[in-house]
């Protein structure tokens, strides 16, 4: 999850067209929407608390689609858990296990994720290079308030 004053902080620039949102000049992953759908659910791989009103890496681990499956760079969405509970959009590490997922609690009350817990899908994203952020820039117009 990106707040206002993050973004503004860092000079980000979101561009619908493209799906293009750019931190500090330098280009950064955007989810692909090419190629077959595949189901790689994201699980909880302990107990957590997230006490209230806060944010918390959770560690999960990532189902595999075979033994073959390739280690390729995946997030998983922002969504909502359960009211007040929420998954913030989150590139997840290279492997299939340990991997730290966001969650934020907006309630006054802790939170408990159990073992197994699905915290979402991993899905496909593309990491784009500086000469693909140059033309994306070039198709957009910036409006500024």
């Amino acid at each position: 999850m990106f707040g206002i004053d993050w973004l503004k902080e860092h000079g980000c620039i979101w561009h619908f067209k493209t799906g293009n949102l750019p931190i500090d000049g330098h280009p950064v992953i955007t989810p692909s929407r090419c190629g077959r759908i595949k189901c790689r659910r994201v699980l909880a791989q302990e107990s957590q608390d997230i006490p209230p009103r806060s944010q918390k890496n959770i560690v999960a681990r990532i189902t595999l689609l075979s033994v073959h499956d390739s280690t390729k760079d995946v997030i998983v969405e922002t969504h909502q858990l359960k009211p007040g509970l929420y998954v913030g959009r989150t590139l997840l590490a290279p492997q299939h296990r340990d991997v730290k997922v966001r969650v934020a609690d907006t309630t006054s009350k802790p939170q408990l994720i159990s073992v197994g817990s699905c915290l979402g899908q991993a899905v496909p994203v593309t990491t784009m290079t500086a000469s693909e952020m140059d033309t994306a820039s070039s198709d957009t117009t910036s409006v500024e308030r």
